[in-house]
């Protein structure tokens, strides 16, 4: 779908819209509950699910939560607050309050965030706010570690980890020297007062970062919503400059481009979430006051889109990034002659909306007197897993009521059946398809990531799998068999961020020296050729092969 708009798109959708609305739409996927508030928990004998907070992403496998719990039959001992990681439906306790112990936890304020192994949260010892990194206290509330030897007060929040086990977070402190800022460990990132590229005035004592900020995986780039002291007003800056899209700065009071906007001479509004999965893969969501959503400097969602067959009406909830850039979203849904609902997304497919039915089971199916209540949305409400899952904090109509929940969305993803092996730079590259697997969609590209920077990539297809160890001297494994065929029209540049992307065209997918179309129910296989070197020789190698079955 393309990312430009006009005046007239919202008539145009419209329009377009007349013979989709013909027939009723389903859930393309049942999202399965993990957790149900007042009922078992599963892998914790005895207890019962009291309240769920906030959920991360668990770079490990699955997501992290924050969950209280309580005696199953009594009701006592509400404060056992729990951490889960949930690879599928287990659970595994990462942390729990405890006054006695070493620490004197007497509450969890954050979630935790996890990353090569280390896991970090931020806790409450009595009146005071901690930052632990592996049970190690980094900052606490009243002690003189903060910039210039002075005091860190309150805003211990907005916790990551990077791949170097190094913490994140934002925090207030005061002193001989006070503000605000961002901190890395206790080396500050940015604090209030300083000069950050193309933003005008200052970091203002009150936005360091205002609503939220993202850390890439590595830690090598982080995005932030910033108040400036000219005008007080929001920008989005990554990794210490400006970020603009479309030719224009992502500034509070910034017309968009024409391109982006619905109305003649809209305005950015507010920015509210801010998530970035490297250099060139970020996303913002805010309002013009009319949310949207812009996606690698692209506007991406706004009103009238029309996403899998539905209308966008007015809003966005939540979004969130996968390690490759993928993104889930919150949108709202332009049911005609009706109310609106709130729906998730995953790229340009549709997953579930608020009515459809839940699988509380286990098997698949939805159960009676299960259904989507309420999305929530909102930052800490929505996680896309490393596995493509989509995990959302929902309110559940169940047969004792309303009850707030932990559901997984798991669609059906491109299947790895071949591995890869390292490249020049010792990652692997993978290979994953964007957009939508519904052939009508004609919205699907292939993206091969963690690639050696600044090198050429050919993608490959065929309907049949195979294995052909380094041939022609590759580095690689041919995994594909029977007719091959090349997108010779889609050689990529790697670049920098090591990830070459080509947009498919489904009427027309390569089998040997003819052009095939992709058919409901057809599978086809996939592999990206690209340039390597060996011992500084030139050389090639390949992604590991996946299988996708269209719809």
């Amino acid at each position: 779908m393309s990312s430009q708009h006009s005046s007239f798109r919202s008539l145009t959708a419209t329009v377009a819209l007349a013979g989709v609305l013909a027939a009723p739409l389903r859930a393309q996927v049942t999202p399965r509950a993990l957790l149900i508030v007042q009922e078992p928990l599963a892998g914790s004998p005895g207890r019962k699910v009291n309240t769920i907070e906030r959920i991360a992403p668990n770079h490990a496998g699955g997501v992290l939560a924050s969950v209280s719990t309580n005696d199953l039959v009594t009701s006592n001992d509400p404060r056992d607050v729990i951490w889960g990681s949930f690879g599928d439906t287990s659970f595994t306790r990462l942390v729990r309050t405890d006054p006695s112990g070493p620490l004197a936890l007497s509450a969890i304020d954050e979630i935790p965030a996890e990353n090569a192994g280390v896991l970090a949260y931020i806790a409450r010892s009595g009146p005071d706010a901690l930052v632990v990194r592996d049970g190690a206290v980094v900052a606490r509330e009243g002690e003189p570690t903060a910039p210039g030897g002075a005091t860190w007060t309150s805003d211990l929040v907005g916790l990551k980890v990077d791949a170097a086990g190094d913490p994140w977070f934002r925090g207030r402190y005061l002193g001989a020297s006070s503000g605000v800022g961002l901190f890395r460990g206790l080396a500050p990132v940015f604090v209030a007062g300083d000069t950050l590229m193309g933003m005008p005035g200052t970091v203002d004592q009150g936005g360091a970062p205002f609503p939220g900020y993202d850390v890439t995986e590595d830690g090598a780039h982080w995005l932030a919503v910033v108040r400036s002291t000219a005008g007080f007003r929001q920008h989005v800056v990554r990794t210490g400059e400006l970020l603009s899209a479309g030719g224009v700065p992502l500034s509070q009071g910034a017309t968009l481009p024409p391109a982006f906007q619905i109305s003649p001479g809209e305005t950015y509004n507010t920015f509210l979430q801010a998530e970035i999965a490297s250099f060139a893969r970020w996303a913002v969501w805010g309002a013009t006051p009319s949310a949207f959503i812009v996606r690698d400097g692209n506007m991406y969602r706004r009103r009238g889109d029309v996403v899998d067959g539905r209308a966008l009406g007015e809003g966005i909830r939540g979004i969130a990034l996968d390690a490759a850039g993928s993104i889930a979203w919150i949108g709202r849904i332009d049911n005609v002659g009706s109310s609106d609902t709130w729906a998730v997304f995953r790229e340009d497919t549709f997953l579930f909306e608020e009515g459809d039915g839940v699988d509380v089971d286990g098997d698949g199916a939805a159960d009676a007197g299960y259904s989507v209540f309420s999305i929530l949305g909102d930052r800490g409400r929505l996680v896309l897993g490393e596995d493509g899952a989509v995990y959302s904090l929902v309110q559940l109509s169940t047969p004792a009521g309303v009850r707030f929940a932990l559901v997984v969305a798991e669609l059906t993803l491109p299947v790895p059946y071949c591995s890869s092996n390292p490249h020049a730079g010792g990652d692997r590259a993978r290979l994953q398809t964007r957009g939508s697997t519904a052939v009508l969609d004609d919205d699907l590209s292939l993206a091969c990531i963690d690639m050696p920077q600044n090198t050429f990539a050919l993608f490959l297809a065929s309907r049949d799998a195979g294995f052909t160890a380094n041939p022609g001297g590759s580095l690689g494994d041919l995994c594909l068999g029977g007719t091959i065929g090349r997108f010779n029209d889609l050689i990529r540049f790697s670049g920098t961020a090591g990830v070459a992307e080509a947009q498919l065209d489904l009427a027309r997918l390569p089998e040997g020296g003819v052009a095939s179309p992709a058919l409901p129910g057809d599978t086809w296989r996939f592999q990206c050729w690209f340039r390597d070197t060996s011992g500084g020789a030139p050389a090639s190698n390949f992604s590991d092969g996946v299988a996708l079955t269209f719809r």
